[in-house]
């Protein structure tokens, strides 16, 4: 063996040349025809002739077997930054600095590498807020298009309560983003009378300095996925009586980890696969009636088999009962899905709005002639929908704007804005048409901050959120996969 860098000589000999594949005889003089050198180990030698004779020469590889990174430079402050960025996105709690197997980790990949402590990273955190708080802010200033936004409230276990807002906004380039006062559109928020006293407060506000469309007439949108939660609850409390056996009958039959197992083998006994499990409703989320109607009607034949195994089981479904739930899950399909469709995670916009609301309205109509006389007692709520509805189109807010003819002049110069198309186009679509995303989408209860984040000072919990939207978005398109689904927010 030679040292790294040298060249390895490999002598041939008497009988054989490797160099040229031929045979020479002691005076070197070759007695056959030379063969081509077709195999790729011949890569790694290099033919040279030295005092006549030929002689293949190994080349020694720097480093070989080992992979080769160039010339890197470790530093410090990009891996701290790193770390912090990979906090901020995928959720992970300020403490995971302090966990033994990831300081492990770390070190495995960069033993250069000196961890920081929490509020060495928390402050980073806040440099990195800052920082993309002010690429914000210069964007929005430069923008030329109105901005919507929605609010939503959020809870934590510390009882603290938290409003998220986030700005929706078309580009230049035509894309979406919900990333703020003279350029704003609308503000959607869900229904309830705080919220539409704060709405008269800002409209008020911002209305003095000339700034609102129509001096605010169309500022205040509702959220769509609140108003149907609201309506399809009020129908499901009309028909709660009639769907009473079945609730408690998966209320019994899911009440210990043995009446579930007997409720399992008598599926199996005939023949209905377990697939699913049946699941409890819940008073605050209206898509739990749905799904546990649906999936018990699944199981329809096991519950009067069981009536004959389990006296104390009294609650047996009738047949009645059973082709009322069918027809309550076919009807309430249509807003289950229209319900997780306004609350996407990339917020739909009034695009799909009109379409829905038609496709609802059409829908109760049906109910109200249905002949079953529950199904047409729950068309009851279409006069909710009707109330709500007839001054939420967006598209029918802004015929008010075209009509206008108030204030002729000042309208005059905001009609020349809008009547460039495509300014019209991207404004109007913009407007979220919800507030919320698809985790709480069939709640009443609200959003919660995760826990390992509720104990956190506000200021540093608004850094996290907001850099989280920010850096999100630059990244994949915001594709990213973090702990829970949440939606860009902006934390005030």
């Amino acid at each position: 063996m030679t040292s790294e860098g040298e060249e390895n000589l490999f002598m041939p000999s008497t009988g054989s040349n490797p160099a040229t594949g031929g045979t020479s005889t002691t005076d070197g003089s070759l007695t056959c025809k030379k063969r081509k050198l077709t195999s790729i180990v011949w890569n790694e030698f290099e033919k040279v002739i030295i005092d006549g004779q030929d002689y293949a020469i190994s080349i020694e590889r720097k480093g070989y077997g080992k992979v080769q990174i160039g010339g890197y430079t470790f530093d410090q402050d990009i891996s701290r930054e790193k770390l912090a960025r990979e906090i901020i996105l995928h959720e992970y709690p300020l403490s995971i600095v302090d966990h033994a197997c990831f300081r492990d980790f770390a070190s495995s990949l960069q033993p250069l590498f000196k961890m920081v402590s929490r509020n060495t990273i928390k402050d980073d955190i806040m440099k990195i807020y800052e920082f993309e708080k002010g690429k914000m802010s210069s964007y929005l200033e430069k923008l030329e298009t109105r901005m919507a936004i929605t609010t939503d409230m959020w809870t934590s276990n510390q009882k603290k309560g938290y409003m998220a807002i986030t700005v929706h906004y078309i580009d230049e380039s035509w894309l979406l983003h919900h990333d703020i006062v003279r350029k704003l559109s609308t503000i959607t928020v869900d229904n309830c009378s705080s919220n539409d006293g704060m709405i008269d407060i800002l409209s008020e506000k911002l209305s003095s300095s000339g700034s609102l469309l129509l001096n605010g007439k169309i500022f205040h949108m509702r959220c769509a996925t609140h108003v149907l939660n609201l309506i399809v609850k009020e129908g499901l409390d009309v028909i709660r009586v009639e769907i009473e056996n079945i609730c408690e009958s998966v209320a019994y039959w899911s009440a210990t980890p043995s009446r579930v197992e007997n409720f399992e083998d008598a599926a199996c006994q005939l023949c209905l696969p377990c697939n699913k499990k049946l699941c409890l409703d819940c008073k605050t989320r209206w898509n739990s009636t749905y799904l546990m109607l649906s999936i018990a009607i699944t199981y329809k034949y096991v519950f009067p088999h069981l009536k004959q195994r389990e006296k104390l089981y009294t609650t047996v479904p009738s047949e009645e009962e059973w082709n009322l739930a069918r027809e309550i899950c076919e009807r309430l399909k249509l807003f289950y899905n229209i319900t997780k469709l306004f609350s996407g995670r990339n917020y739909p916009n009034v695009n799909t709005f009109f379409i829905k609301v038609c496709e609802i309205k059409e829908a109760l109509y049906d109910w109200l002639i249905c002949s079953n006389e529950v199904v047409s007692t729950m068309a009851s709520i279409s006069n909710l929908f009707e109330l709500t509805y007839d001054e939420q189109d967006p598209l029918s807010k802004f015929d008010l704007f075209v009509h206008s003819t108030s204030e002729e002049g000042h309208a005059k110069l905001e009609l020349d804005y809008y009547l460039k198309e495509t300014m019209i186009v991207r404004d109007i679509y913009a407007i979220p048409v919800s507030t919320v995303a698809s985790e709480s989408a069939f709640s009443t209860g609200g959003r919660m901050v995760s826990k390992h984040r509720s104990r956190l000072h506000p200021n540093t919990l608004e850094a996290l959120m907001c850099a989280q939207s920010w850096l999100g978005n630059e990244m994949e398109g915001g594709k990213l996969t973090i702990m829970d689904e949440d939606d860009e927010s902006l934390l005030l």
